[in-house]
């Protein structure tokens, strides 16, 4: 797995929050240059998608939405297929219901981050 800096992984997190508080998405390329990361090719971003899945990975331990849902592709606007691996892998949806299960998780995750204070958005990462 690619090694991300925690603060990185925080202050991506933080974004998402806002991101999903302001009930918007924002996509990949604009995560990317955010937080920093080369966009010159699809491989490049691999740091990225690593620190998204991280992130989501830490939500569902913590029994909260996927919160990467609101990262999405410019030209579809919807997540990337890494999304929904990791949303297979944690058993969440099945392949007959990808974008049912989008609308699901994004109405989730803007409700969940809606009714949350502030301090909550900069907390870290419960896991290292």
């Amino acid at each position: 797995m690619t090694y991300v800096k925690k603060s990185v992984l925080e202050n991506v997190r933080n974004l998402l929050i806002q991101v999903a508080r302001e009930r918007k998405t924002v996509t990949y390329v604009e995560v990317a240059r955010w937080a920093g990361f080369d966009t010159k090719s699809a491989a490049a971003l691999e740091p990225l998608n690593a620190l998204l899945n991280r992130i989501s990975l830490d939500e569902h331990k913590a029994g909260r939405p996927l919160l990467s849902v609101v990262v999405v592709r410019a030209r579809e606007g919807t997540p990337g297929d890494g999304f929904y691996r990791l949303a297979r892998r944690l058993k969440l949806t099945d392949k007959s219901d990808r974008f049912y299960f989008v609308g699901r998780e994004t109405t989730k995750v803007y409700e969940f981050w809606a009714r949350r204070p502030l301090a909550m958005v900069a907390a870290p990462s419960e896991t290292d």
